[in-house]
Formats: structure tokens, sequence, C-alpha cells
């Protein structure tokens, strides 16, 4: 996530659990709070902790007393001045395709203060699924899995998305997904945006011969934006590209020259300076063992107050973006 402070770099790490506070503790003045209220009628307060590297920082939630705290409630995703928030709600209705009902949060932070926005329902009632078309989004659980969820910001504009793929497919048969996502409303104008959708993000390029025979087990790590594009990485495979503000999506997929799980990859890290600027490579780490090898101009090895938890928080919570890929972003980003 960037940030606007003198005294600080130019972005942070984000700790992905939020922090549990006393809802008699919540300042509605402070200068990162805010509050919304969840699709149940509940209101939710937030106020956002800014550490420098090598500690993380996050949200502080408010909850009332009777509320117990959920596993489910976490930072998702982070872009520029945005940041998604996960909260688990008590839905009555259900439906019974899905274990939990999970409201989302877009928490900007805003030059005129920070702004707590409730997103569209992604998930269902009974009711909706039974009259819901085969092809309508609700005939399965959306937004479950936070490893494939991606946040792209461009100004006022954002998207959030989730890349799925069709499970029993002809392996040979031409690379395509799901991409379950929602765009703001001024991103394509009012009446097309502000809703969730269901459409396919394929690939339109002739050269490439991607197939479903590439991604087999693919297994998503990160989801790191980039100017209009969402990128979704597996280390062991490579990276799929997907430009989620266009209205006909494309989808490409750039092989890894080598097995990153076993060698350690350098890495990038997306959003760094200024704005529209390609992914830096910054250090490197060895993905087995999560362990931070080198990491240039941050300070990124733990401190005492923090050594438990800063190799983690800037793994598991940092758009890591394998290096070798960048060339080939830049090239899709100017098409």
């Amino acid at each position: 996530m960037e940030v606007q402070r003198p005294d600080f770099p130019s972005w942070v790490v984000l700790d992905q659990m939020c922090r549990f506070e006393d809802r008699r503790s919540f300042h509605a003045d402070d200068e990162t709070s805010a509050e919304a209220v969840a699709t149940t009628g509940e209101r939710v307060r937030v106020a956002f902790t800014l550490h420098p590297l090598p500690g993380s920082s996050g949200l502080r939630l408010y909850s009332p007393e009777e509320r117990e705290e959920s596993f489910l409630d976490t930072i998702v995703a982070a872009h520029g001045d945005a940041v998604l928030l996960r909260y688990e709600v008590d839905f009555h209705g259900l439906s019974s395709k899905q274990m939990h009902a999970t409201d989302y949060f877009l928490y900007r932070a805003g030059t005129s203060g920070p702004e707590l926005s409730l997103l569209p329902r992604s998930y269902s009632t009974e009711e909706e699924v039974t009259v819901a078309a085969a092809s309508d989004w609700r005939t399965k659980s959306r937004m479950w899995n936070e490893f494939s969820i991606g946040l792209p910001t461009a100004g006022e504009d954002f998207v959030v998305a989730e890349l799925e793929f069709a499970r029993w497919v002809d392996s040979d048969a031409p690379l395509e997904a799901e991409l379950f996502r929602l765009r703001s409303p001024s991103s394509q104008g009012e009446a097309a945006g502000g809703q969730w959708e269901l459409c396919r993000a394929k690939s339109r390029d002739c050269k490439s011969k991607a197939n479903f025979r590439d991604v087999l087990s693919w297994e998503t790590h990160k989801v790191v934006p980039y100017s209009s594009y969402l990128c979704w990485v597996d280390y062991h495979r490579g990276v799929l590209f997907c430009n989620v503000f266009h209205g006909s999506p494309d989808l490409h997929y750039k092989a890894s020259k080598r097995y990153l799980s076993k060698t350690g990859i350098k890495f990038s890290v997306a959003g760094q300076g200024r704005a529209g600027a390609i992914p830096r490579p910054i250090g490197s780490l060895a993905t087995e063992s999560r362990t931070i090898l080198r990491c240039d101009g941050i300070g990124a090895y733990p401190s005492d107050g923090d050594a438990g938890m800063a190799s983690y928080n800037i793994f598991g919570n940092t758009g890591f973006f394998p290096s070798e890929f960048s060339k080939y972003l830049k090239k899709l980003s100017t098409r």
C-alpha cells in the first residue's frame, strides 16, 4: 500500500490479520478512522495503524462485545490508497452452497480523509440460487479464496476480481478462465458498473498456444496489480495476466523459465514509486522457507521488536512479482 508521509517509505507492508479492539475505544475523529454499515445492519468501525518497515501496518477493527472474532476478518488485497477488507456477518437465509457470509468493504485513505464503503453482496440467498440461470454467477460460491482475489485502482476507479479455471475441461483446449469481478461505477458509466459480473477471460493472441495443460494443478500464490492488469502468480509455473478493467478482458499466460520454488526468485514490488512505473527489482527470497535473502533499500531484515513476523509479513503480504516477467508486463501494458 502506498503512503504519503515524508518520514515513511513510499509503501508499507500490510498485516492480513485485523487487530481487534474494544468498541468503546473507537474515536470517530481519528485521522484514520472510518465506518460503514454491513449488509445485516451492523455498524463496522475501523482505523488504520501505520508502521515503517520492517514492521507491518494494518487495520484495527472495533467489534461489538457480543460478536465473536472471526478468522475470516482479514485484509484480502491492497493497491495505492485502497484496502479490501473481508468481514464475516451473521446473514439469515444464506444459500446452502455457502458455509459463510462475508461482506467486503473498501477502505480508501483519500486526500479528504478515509472512507469505508460496503461493496454489493457476493453471496446469495437460497431463493436467489433457486431462480438463477445455469450461467448465473450465483450458482457457485464466490470470493472465498483470498489468494485468488486482487484489487487494482486507477485514480478513483477500482476493480475487485477473482480468477478461477473450469474443473473438467479438455487439457488441450485453448486457455480461458472465469473472471468474477466488480468494477466501480465510474469506470464504465453508472449503468454498467457497480455490480458483480461473471465473464470469460480468453487468450486472443493468435501467436499464443497456451492451453489448459499449461496450468494443470495451478496454485495462485500472489495476485499483483499493475496498471489495468492483475497478475496471478504461481511461483511453480508462471504468471497469468488479465486486463480486468476492460469490457472484454484478455488472458495472457507466461511460463517461468525455471522451477521457482526450488531456486528461489528475484522479486520486484508492484506499485512502488511513481504511478505506472514498472515493478523494480529490489531483492530475492527463498520460496520454500519464506526467508528474505536480500531486500534493497527498505530495511527488510527483522528488528528486535518484529523478529518473529517481519520476514513473514514481507513475504506473505507484499505484491511480489518475479522480475523475469517485468519486460513482458511492460509490453502488454503499452498495447
